[in-house]
């Protein structure tokens, strides 16, 4: 056992049973108290079981803890509470301003005090007297992190504080913690290990390729759709993906690729079957007028150039009127989301319009792709329209 001077915290064969399982199995560990140490594990590893351990909000079934030399069991749990404070993973904010939050903590606690704890944790003190459940996502953990330190706390409790978060309040949450270590504060943060970008990529492919397949089915009179299909919205989710992570519009991982590319996905499909449906019609239900046309010596893309615009006409209206009423109808909504995740409101008006043009770009690029493939499929290479049975039903 190191030296327990060093020591914040000391864990000697510490066992928790929940439910019949070993949370904890025999766990003997030391925590120092200088700096930030890190715990990290998969869900269900018994973090934050141990996080817990360290101020009594739980106790072992066996074994025995040490906060800086002495037996938990010998300390009043209230009394170390304060000494050992804690940050839960989702923000928990009490009725009333800001301030009265603080006061929760510190009831004597004067303005100029609660001023200094939000500075602290790069807080204007100006919210002091601002409701507390307006503030962002990222505020709204710095507040609870503020809350915490008006007690004075020896140590920091950190449960996967930043999860929830977007990247900037994420970094600044982190160098606020990086700041108070080199003020002397020993925290604790519990985390987990980020997962490979490369699961996110073939969650998108597999995406791709389940979108294609259905745009088959909904469309079966429309030939080779399925190859089409998955060109197309390869193509969308290059050029939409490829603008917003290449300008760094949102960050690179998880948590942004897969539901990005799901909603470019997603929005591209009805317009897709839709523009191969209405492709497909038009060249079968005008083939007189497309073989006069040809008759006149066009070239197949010639002849068939009306038709296409007809079809991308049709695609895209709809999804051009969403993005026209989007800005009056849905955008707010939208905005408050990306809000209460930590976004500043300039930067979450700006995302929102990234993306919903960027919808919109995809859906052009699905259309478009699926149109020129098609006329490569339904025309032969001497300029001759192939044969387009009626559906049955029809």
């Amino acid at each position: 056992m190191s030296d327990r001077r060093e020591a914040a915290f000391e864990f000697e064969r510490v066992t928790v049973v929940r439910a019949g399982r070993r949370v904890l199995d025999e766990v003997t560990a030391v925590i120092p108290a200088a700096g930030i140490t890190v715990v990290s594990g998969p869900s269900g590893a018994g973090k934050t079981t141990l996080l817990r351990l360290c101020n009594r909000l739980a106790v072992p079934d066996a074994g025995r803890i040490c906060y800086r030399g002495q037996p938990l069991d010998d300390l009043d749990p209230l009394a170390l509470r304060r000494r050992v404070g804690m940050v839960f993973q989702r923000p928990v904010p009490f009725p009333g301003s800001v301030a009265d939050n603080l006061a929760v903590a510190q009831p004597h606690a004067s303005a100029g005090e609660m001023s200094a704890a939000l500075t602290r944790v790069a807080l204007d003190p100006g919210l002091l007297g601002q409701e507390a459940r307006t503030l962002s996502g990222g505020e709204l953990q710095r507040m609870c992190l503020a809350r915490t330190l008006v007690t004075q706390p020896e140590t920091l409790l950190l449960d996967e504080p930043t999860s929830a978060l977007d990247e900037q309040p994420k970094k600044v949450f982190e160098s606020t913690a990086r700041a108070l270590a080199g003020q002397g504060i020993t925290i604790v943060w519990v985390t987990r290990p980020g997962r490979s970008i490369w699961w996110s990529w073939l969650w998108v492919a597999a995406m791709v390729a389940y979108a294609a397949t259905v745009a088959r089915r909904r469309a079966p009179d429309v030939p080779n759709l399925l190859p089409l299909a998955l060109a197309s919205f390869t193509a969308a989710a290059v050029v939409t993906l490829g603008v917003l992570f290449g300008l760094h519009v949102f960050p690179l991982n998880g948590r942004t690729l897969v539901p990005i590319a799901g909603m470019m996905i997603g929005n591209s499909m009805t317009a897709t079957v839709l523009a191969g449906r209405r492709l497909t019609d038009e060249l079968r239900d005008k083939r007189d007028e497309v073989e006069a046309r040809l008759a006149l010596g066009q070239a197949s893309r010639q002849a068939a150039t009306p038709y296409v615009r007809a079809a991308l006409r049709a695609a895209l209206t709809p999804q051009i009127e969403t993005t026209k009423a989007t800005g009056l109808v849905f955008l707010p909504g939208a905005m408050t989301g990306l809000i209460l995740a930590g976004t500043a409101p300039l930067q979450a008006v700006l995302v929102q319009a990234v993306v919903m043009f960027l919808v919109l770009a995809a859906t052009a690029t699905t259309t478009v792709v699926i149109a020129l493939g098609l006329i490569r499929r339904l025309f032969t290479p001497d300029h001759r329209l192939l044969y387009l049975p009626t559906p049955a039903g029809h």
